[in-house]
């Protein structure tokens, strides 16, 4: 121990920060942040994602990627289709919902609602005191914890949050519930919101409202885009290294999601891509865009589901999905617009599984399963032939 405390010698590095800078030229981050958070909503599903998506594909052809890819899947999304609240004889402001509780969306009944609108500050109690909150629209302080919940337990009927100046990412979480809690949220800016204060004063507290609302869970495509830096060296090249960020956005409005904060990662991924196309690897790099990272890391699990999945039950997932693009790419079927349903002959399947139901009771019922082979190699063989199998079912239906 001495003699390595002896021989331990104090190394001082320097980092020249001017050199680091010209890697990463802050005016070309700055666009880049700028364009992703300039798309609207990010949200998965939303068209901003869809934009988000083509960048990066059009990035990655820029830099000369090799082998650029993108892979669809589908996500259940709620779509906010816009709302008003006008106020009888008195301003028209435009609705955006909030995340849903659970699955129960902020979407009003046909035809809409009436009721009374009233100020409730920050949901105090003592805020609501004097007032009748029953069956009442009730306007409040977006930061304000939690305490829309006490409008609710009074029997208002919706809570309609303010903009504000400022926020913090608490604020949001206390907005939605993990139970199917049926009370209609929503935001307005701030500006919309000072006139619905200005009407309700000028009617001492008790304007009169009428508020329409739309918002649906719907299934939405996704897109994950990769593309490849070949390794340098030939013992190494096959080694791949997988560089992974989401380019889409959250927000507890969502269709109002630029994320600014949130474009640091992708906007990191394409500055790597730019490094490592100028100072070549050793080893190979995938670099990986994925989309949905705020729905369950649906994004992340496509990835994974397509390529590093060899044991039951994902075999027969890799079997569907496999099937459907082949059939796909040879016209055997055909997509519909919505992007999640096929045609095959006459008939319309919505997803990929319906479309292979029949495919995989054939292979089930004249295939072994491969859960009982003991090495991965035979798992992928297996599903190799589940693939044929299934595509010349698919060709034979049609």
């Amino acid at each position: 121990m001495a003699l390595l405390l002896t021989l331990a010698v104090p190394v001082a590095g320097e980092v020249d920060f001017d050199a680091l800078r010209q890697l990463a030229p802050e005016a070309r981050l700055r666009q880049t942040v700028d364009f992703f958070s300039g798309l609207g909503s990010r949200v998965a599903g939303y068209p901003g994602a869809e934009q988000a998506a083509l960048h990066v594909h059009r990035q990655f052809r820029h830099i000369d990627l090799h082998n650029i890819t993108f892979h669809k899947y589908d996500v259940s999304v709620p779509i906010d289709h816009g709302g008003r609240l006008n106020v009888v004889d008195g301003p028209s402001v435009e609705l955006h919902g909030l995340w849903p509780n659970l699955v129960r969306t902020s979407s009003l009944p046909d035809g809409g609602i009436d009721g009374r609108l009233i100020w409730g500050g920050a949901g105090e109690f003592e805020d609501l005191d004097g007032q009748d909150v029953s069956g009442s629209v009730v306007v409040l302080d977006f930061n304000s914890g939690d305490n829309w919940l006490n409008t609710a337990y009074l029997g208002a009927s919706a809570v309609v949050f303010i903009e504000p100046d400022s926020t913090v990412y608490l604020e949001g979480e206390k907005k939605f519930l993990t139970m199917p809690l049926d009370m209609p949220r929503f935001w307005v800016s701030d500006s919309d919101g000072l006139a619905l204060r200005r009407a309700i004063d000028a009617r001492g507290g008790n304007a009169q409202a009428h508020l329409e609302y739309r918002m649906d869970w719907e299934r939405q495509p996704a897109w994950n885009v990769m593309g490849m830096i070949p390794g340098y060296d030939p013992l190494l090249k096959d080694d791949v290294i997988v560089l992974e960020s989401y380019y889409d956005a959250m927000s507890i409005v969502p269709s109002i999601a630029p994320g600014a904060e949130q474009a640091a990662g992708i906007t990191a991924l394409l500055e790597l891509a730019h490094y490592f196309r100028e100072h070549p690897p050793a080893r190979s790099v995938l670099f990986l865009a994925t989309s949905a990272h705020h729905l369950a890391l649906r994004g992340v699990d496509d990835f994974i589901q397509r390529y590093l999945r060899d044991e039951d039950p994902f075999i027969d997932r890799m079997v569907v999905r496999r099937v459907v693009e082949a059939a796909l790419s040879r016209g055997l079927i055909d997509e519909a617009a919505d992007g999640i349903s096929y045609r095959l002959g006459n008939k319309t399947f919505t997803a990929k599984k319906p479309l292979c139901a029949m495919s995989q009771m054939s292979i089930r019922s004249s295939s072994a399963r491969s859960s009982k082979r003991p090495y991965a190699k035979a798992k992928i063989s297996s599903a190799s032939r589940k693939v044929r199998g299934a595509f010349a079912i698919v060709t034979a239906l049609r």
